[in-house]
Parts: C-alpha cells; sequence; structure tokens
C-alpha cells in the first residue's frame, strides 16, 4: 500500500510541476491525500460488513417465521376443532355444540337450570312431573278420608271420649301414612334423579317439621290424658296434607280421554269388590286356612285381571296410535314390575307349601286391581 501511495504521490508532484513549475505541493497535502484513502477503505469495509449483517438478518427473521407457521397452522386446526366440540368425558356420544359469545348469559341461566331442560347428556328425559296419575290420586285420597268418617271409632270420638279419639286419630294417620309411602315410591320408580334428589330433601325436612308440630301440640297437653291425642291428630293431619301436595305438585291429569263414563266404570270396581268380600271364599278365607286364604287371593286375582284385560281392550278402541304405542311400553314395564315384587315376596316366605304362595297371590290381586283404578282415572271422562 505505501509503494503504491508513494507512486500516485510521485505522479501528482510531476504533473503538477509541468502545469505549473513555479508550484510547489506540501507534505502535509500528500498525508491527507493518504487519510482520505484510509478512510474511504474503512468506510467501504463497514458497508459491506453491514450489508452482510443484515442479509444474514433477513434471512435468519424469514426462516424463523417459516417455523412458527409451519408450528402454527396444526395447533390452530387442532384448537379449532376443540372449539367446535366438547369432550363427551365419558357420558354420552352426542357432542356439546359452544354457544357464540352473544348468548354467554343465556348459557349461564341454562346451566343453573337442570331440571327444566328436556334431556340430559344421555338423551334420558328429565322426568319432573307424573302424567295422567293425579285425578287418580286425589280420587283414592277423597275415598281414604270416606272410609275413615264411617269406622265406628270416628262416632265414638266425636262424642269425646279420649280412647276412642286416640283410636280413631291413630287409624287416620296409619292410613294416610300407607297412601303418603304408596305415593312417594311411585315418583321415586318414575321422576328424574334430580327432581328426586330435590324431592328427598325437601322431604326430609318435612318429616322434621311434621314431628315438631307434634310435639308442639302435644305439649301443650303434657300430662294430660289429651297429650296422646293431640299428638296423633297432629300427625295425621300433616300427613294427609302432604299427600295432597306429592299428588298435586308432582303429578299430571291426562289430556287425552275416551268417551266412556268414569263414573260408570269407578262404580263396576266398587261392585267386583262387594262381590268379592262378600263371597264364601272370602268368609272361608277369614278362618285364616292357609289353603282358603290360597282360593280367595287368587279368586280375586283372576277377577281383577279380567277386569283389567276389559278395560284395557276398550283403550286399545278409543284411543290414538300413538297412545296405543305408548300404553303397551308402560303395560309391559307394569306387567315386569308387578311380577318381580310378586316374586320377591315369595322368596320372603316358605316356598314349600301353600303359605309360601298366599302373600305373592294377594300382592298380584292388589297390583291389578290398582291399575284398573288408575286406567279408568286417567283415561275415562267423567260424564253426567
Amino acid at each position: 500500500m505505501n509503494k503504491l501511495e508513494n507512486e500516485i504521490s510521485d505522479c501528482l508532484t510531476n504533473s503538477v510541476s509541468e502545469l505549473n513549475p513555479s508550484f510547489e505541493l506540501k507534505e502535509n497535502t500528500f498525508s491527507k491525500i493518504r487519510d482520505c484513502k484510509k478512510s474511504n477503505h474503512k468506510l467501504s469495509f463497514i458497508e459491506n460488513h453491514k450489508y452482510f449483517n443484515k442479509s444474514l438478518l433477513i434471512n435468519i427473521t424469514e426462516f424463523a417465521v417459516f417455523i412458527l407457521i409451519l408450528i402454527a397452522i396444526p395447533l390452530y386446526l387442532i384448537f379449532n376443532k376443540s372449539a367446535q366440540y366438547q369432550p363427551d368425558n365419558g357420558k354420552g356420544s352426542t357432542p356439546t355444540i359452544t354457544q357464540t359469545p352473544d348468548n354467554t348469559n343465556d348459557n349461564k341461566a341454562n346451566n343453573t337450570q337442570k331440571n327444566s331442560a328436556p334431556k340430559n347428556t344421555q338423551g334420558t328425559i328429565y322426568v319432573t312431573k307424573i302424567e295422567g296419575r293425579r285425578e287418580e290420586f286425589l280420587g283414592r285420597l277423597d275415598s281414604i278420608q270416606n272410609e275413615l268418617d264411617v269406622l265406628p271409632e270416628k262416632k265414638a270420638s266425636e262424642g269425646g271420649t279420649t280412647a276412642a279419639m286416640k283410636i280413631y286419630y291413630g287409624e287416620c294417620y296409619n292410613m294416610y301414612d300407607s297412601a303418603l309411602n304408596e305415593i312417594y315410591s311411585l315418583l321415586e320408580e318414575q321422576l328424574s334423579k334430580d327432581t328426586m334428589n330435590n324431592l328427598q330433601t325437601e322431604e326430609d325436612k318435612w318429616i322434621k317439621q311434621k314431628q315438631d308440630t307434634a310435639n308442639n301440640q302435644a305439649s301443650q297437653y303434657e300430662g294430660g290424658t289429651f297429650e296422646s291425642v293431640a299428638y296423633s291428630e297432629s300427625l295425621y293431619e300433616s300427613t294427609k296434607k302432604r299427600c295432597y301436595e306429592l299428588v298435586n305438585n308432582y303429578m299430571t291429569d291426562s289430556k287425552i280421554k275416551i268417551n266412556v263414563s268414569k263414573q260408570d266404570y269407578i262404580n263396576k270396581l266398587y261392585t267386583i269388590e262387594n262381590e268379592l268380600t262378600s263371597s264364601q271364599e272370602y268368609i272361608n278365607a277369614q278362618s285364616c286356612d292357609t289353603n282358603d286364604m290360597y282360593i280367595y287371593n287368587n279368586k280375586q286375582y283372576n277377577k281383577w285381571d279380567a277386569t283389567l284385560n276389559e278395560i284395557y281392550s276398550l283403550l286399545k278402541q278409543q284411543l290414538p296410535a300413538d297412545e296405543i304405542k305408548k300404553l303397551n311400553i308402560e303395560e309391559s314395564q307394569w306387567v315386569t314390575q308387578k311380577e318381580n315384587k310378586a316374586k320377591k315376596l315369595e322368596g320372603n316366605q316358605n316356598s314349600g307349601n301353600q303359605s309360601g304362595n298366599i302373600s305373592p297371590m294377594a300382592s298380584l290381586a292388589n297390583t291389578t286391581q290398582s291399575r284398573c283404578y288408575e286406567l279408568i282415572y286417567r283415561y275415562m271422562k267423567l260424564l253426567d
């Protein structure tokens, strides 16, 4: 480099001298020229270095963006699919479609009202009320009071006899308590789990309230002969009221009726009851002879079963096709429940002799009789 600078300096000196012999080139002039050349060389190197670094940075950035795109596309597809369908968590195969943000408040309201939803994740219908049984059970509850009103103890209790009143109210409580257990068992069988859980909580509170009320009523006559009467009367009134509450709150009337007089058929069932209780077989069964008891229970079962078939045939003639289909399914389930109940009683008895068949046969008869009343109240009209 020094050699080249010297040659350039000599060349410039000679050229200047030739043009102007009087002109003298100073030594510092050559120093400035050399410094300028060095600066230009350095600037050129720096510019080239910056350009290289800039190109390298651009290439690295482009490569990183490319890699991010490759990663982002699969992740987008996965999360987009998850956003559209939620997993079933083992509770059914039907996916749940997510809602748009505009419906957020509606979704929260729906989640807090599970019992009002028609179906759960398994597609099972939420049963909050039993269809078509309200009128039947109201009639049966009224009949219980009618039976109680004609008891001899009723007339004696009205005379103010404490012992008669205690017996009467005790019987009243027992009959309505039995009806309450029947109603509750029916609700337990047919209502959805969520509805039944709520009812169980409600029932526990009611039982405590019933007991507290009875104790408070009895405490007003503490130490007196009327204490037990007040206690039994309170239990009776609370239980009777609860029966009507459950029927009205958890049962509905049937919307479909056939053009047959309900009262005529109810009277027919009453006639059958009177015939059975006045028959010789019934009289013989009062001796508690196992053979006579079995004969009577077998007779009443056959009678009620024939009556049920008659009612069922009448319904099939007049009900709409979709209602008949529904009734057929229900009837099949009812038959299974009836037979299972009888078999359970048979298992608790000594099935090696005739006495082991008495309770199962009585169960078949009573269950079939109740089914007759149920269908009449549900599907027949109260005609004038």
